[in-house]
């Protein structure tokens, strides 16, 4: 088949350091070209694939420290235009929120999948109500639920166990990734180590692009850092950040 797959230019594919969408697109991508599919992916210009690479931009818009938002908003339009345009090279298009993938999909009859890897509802409502031909899937059924469609199909995220290590034998601490919003649990997970008197480590960025993470970050995280039994890591390598969760205790995402 010929497939595309579409994601922001905000961050390289595969990424660097942690970034949870950005590793499962380049899964699936590497996974598709493996099975012999021509896959084609739309990234920004420091992504890596074995398929085919298109990007409007030759580094991924975080790190471009000079980029202005009205820019960023235009290359990620841009991004989607560039795919849309030619969308009937291919059979199917998967895209990746948050794309705009949805506001082109009207001027094609290639289908679009879009994996809400995040999603706020008001926005499924509008792309129900407006879109009809995309479609959505969700990456847990505890994602379906609250968005309010439950019936929605649920396809959850892929491991490469090549990559994990097993660990019978695991170190005393508890470790999250995740960014620094309250919806992931970060409150609830430093709560859960202070009460287990275990080491608690914290690996995740504030987000530049979600204005309450810097204030959230400040008044509720930072005062119970300590460097001791509660560490926090802004950015570690992927593979630092594997040989971290293969070595804890548990892995927290209350």
């Amino acid at each position: 088949m010929n497939i595309a797959q579409i994601t922001s230019i905000y961050i390289p594919v595969p990424p660097p350091t942690h970034g949870g969408t950005e590793i499962i697109v380049s899964l699936i991508t590497e996974e598709l070209h493996k099975r012999r599919h021509n896959v084609h992916l739309y990234a920004s210009g420091d992504s890596v694939t074995k398929g085919t690479l298109h990007a409007i931009t030759d580094q991924a818009t975080l790190d471009q420290v000079t980029l202005t938002r009205y820019l960023e908003k235009e290359l990620e339009t841009r991004n989607s235009f560039e795919l849309y345009k030619d969308a009937d090279q291919y059979d199917v298009i998967h895209a990746h929120w948050p794309v705009l993938a949805p506001y082109f999909s009207k001027f094609t009859p290639t289908p679009t999948v879009l994996t809400y890897h995040y999603i706020e509802p008001e926005l499924h409502q509008y792309y129900k109500q407006n879109f009809p031909s995309i479609y959505p899937v969700c990456v847990s059924q505890r994602q379906a639920d609250l968005i309010g469609d439950p019936e929605l199909p649920v396809i959850h995220n892929g491991l490469n166990f090549e990559n994990m290590t097993f660990n019978n034998d695991p170190e005393d601490y508890l470790v999250l990734v995740a960014r620094m919003v309250p919806s992931k649990g970060i409150v609830e997970a430093i709560q859960i180590a202070k009460k287990a008197k275990t080491k608690l480590i914290l690996i995740g960025a504030v987000s530049s692009y979600i204005p309450w993470s810097k204030s959230f970050y400040e008044q509720e995280v930072l005062p119970h850092i300590d460097g001791s039994q509660i560490i926090h890591f802004s950015e570690l390598a992927n593979t630092k950040v594997i040989e971290l969760i293969s070595k804890a205790k548990a892995f927290l995402f209350p």
